[in-house]
């Protein structure tokens, strides 16, 4: 049985829920309410891990004024405008999933595209066995080691001429399982005009993985598991699944008895368990400034994807909405402080944002009177403090007036050198204007008592 929805009812608390069955498991199904509401809880949780980390600002510091609630004329969903975003795709469940939505668009028209001008696609996995001993910054980093070899290899080369490859989209996914630990992996959809069979590829490509993975430090990888291909005829079916698969691995629930890196935090957040909220952070720190989706030079621009990074995708808000209304600095920090920055969004999705602004109202007031607005007060005042000591502090040169002083000492240099020349050149005068005298008025003269010459020729100053 695949794909298919049941109902389960919770015999103590009469809940029902929704149930997606897989052949491998069953994965509960949320609501898009539920969906926001803990993607904002997450995020919470990802701040208590990572407190110094960009994610731990995103969507609760401003730019610098006012809160705007818009609302979507095509989805009728609400977000907020004027708020700073941190853009991880690896570690803030919010800005993960608005930019993968947009990659997954970005990705299903590339392959539309191609396979309207009747072009083919393929979609290979590459993996490789891994153990619990292996550092996950290790296993990255041969990994990407593995794969360099692998493209430049010649079979791989060879690959590409029979395929007629014209490009390449790549995701790097990991998950984690207590028993083999971390498992780097990707997902290529790959780009060709000629029709070739999977074995055939798989045939050709595997002896290259495996001495590549070899090369890298990694252990053998399989024929069965190593290299999986499918796609060709089959491509349309396979389009909507690997632009899932594609742009929102990571975002995705593991199976059985390995996590995603969401699933880490989400144990870490729901039962408290550390070892997941550690290997969160092992995660998101060793995944910073890695590329989640990567793109053949030059194939964005033939399908017409417009080149945006992902600070814009996560800052960019929907194209057509409507301004709902203003949330002043002071009453949004009482929607932080009140953990209701979801809460706020669903009512003026729902109820309109009147409703949303009573909510904001009764929030401002629980605010103040618990004394939390006063321990913000202090600590921003504290802040404000720093900053202005920090700024009080010379600043270092710039490189121009590095520059200007260096052509100063220079100067200074070349004059101490130019009067020194000069000194030396005043005293050879002297000696020799000295000595030519002493010769042409002193010479004749002779010394009475021994009849001969009193002065020598040789004058020395």
């Amino acid at each position: 049985m695949t794909n298919t929805l049941i109902e389960r009812i919770n015999k103590e608390t009469g809940e029902v829920s929704t149930v997606k069955k897989y052949d491998w498991g069953e994965v509960e199904q949320q609501s898009l309410e539920q969906i926001l509401t803990e993607r904002f809880s997450l995020q919470g949780t990802v701040r208590t891990l990572l407190p110094t980390s960009s994610t731990a600002k995103c969507l609760r510091l401003t730019t610098g004024g006012n809160v705007s609630v818009q609302k979507s004329i095509e989805h009728k969903t609400c977000s907020y405008a004027g708020l700073q975003t941190c853009s991880s795709v690896w570690a803030c469940p919010i800005c993960s999933a608005r930019i993968s939505v947009r990659r997954r668009t970005e990705t299903i028209q590339a392959m539309e595209k191609h396979q309207a001008d009747e072009g083919r696609l393929y979609f290979i996995t590459l993996t490789f066995p891994h153990s619990n001993t292996e550092s996950l910054s290790f296993l990255k980093s041969a990994f990407a080691s593995a794969l360099k070899k692998l493209r430049s290899s010649y079979a791989y080369k060879t690959y590409k001429k029979e395929v007629g490859y014209v490009g390449l989209i790549r995701a790097l996914e990991i998950t984690y399982g207590f028993k083999n630990g971390w498992h780097p992996h990707c997902h290529e959809v790959v780009f060709a005009k000629n029709e070739k069979s999977f074995h055939s590829i798989k045939s050709l490509l595997f002896p290259a993985w495996k001495k590549a993975c070899l090369a890298s430090g990694l252990p053998a990888p399989s024929f069965r598991r190593g290299i999986d291909v499918k796609g060709g005829e089959k491509a349309g079916d396979y389009i909507n699944k690997f632009g899932n698969e594609l742009a929102m691995s990571h975002m995705k629930k593991a199976r059985s008895e390995r996590f995603t890196p969401f699933d880490l935090l989400r144990g870490y957040h729901h039962e408290n368990d550390k070892q997941l909220g550690a290997k969160f952070v092992e995660y998101a720190k060793g995944m910073k400034g890695a590329r989640q989706l990567y793109w053949t030079n030059g194939l964005k621009e033939k399908f017409g994807v417009d080149e945006k990074t992902d600070e814009e995708l996560a800052a960019k808000t929907e194209d057509k909405h409507t301004f709902l209304g203003d949330i002043h600095m002071d009453r949004w920090r009482a929607v932080v402080s009140g953990k209701a920055r979801a809460t706020v969004l669903l009512i003026s999705q729902k109820h309109g944002f009147e409703n949303a602004k009573t909510l904001i109202e009764s929030l401002w007031v629980r605010y103040v009177s618990s004394g939390k607005k006063h321990e913000d007060d202090l600590r921003m005042a504290k802040y404000k403090e720093k900053l202005l000591k920090r700024e009080c502090k010379p600043k270092p040169p710039t490189q121009e007036e590095r520059e200007a002083v260096v052509l100063k000492l220079q100067a200074v240099l070349n004059s101490n050198r130019l009067t020194d020349e000069k000194a030396k050149n005043r005293k050879e005068w002297i000696s020799k204007s000295t000595q030519e005298w002493m010769d042409e008025n002193m010479s004749n003269i002779t010394n009475p008592f021994h009849g001969k010459k009193s002065y020598s020729t040789k004058f020395n100053l």
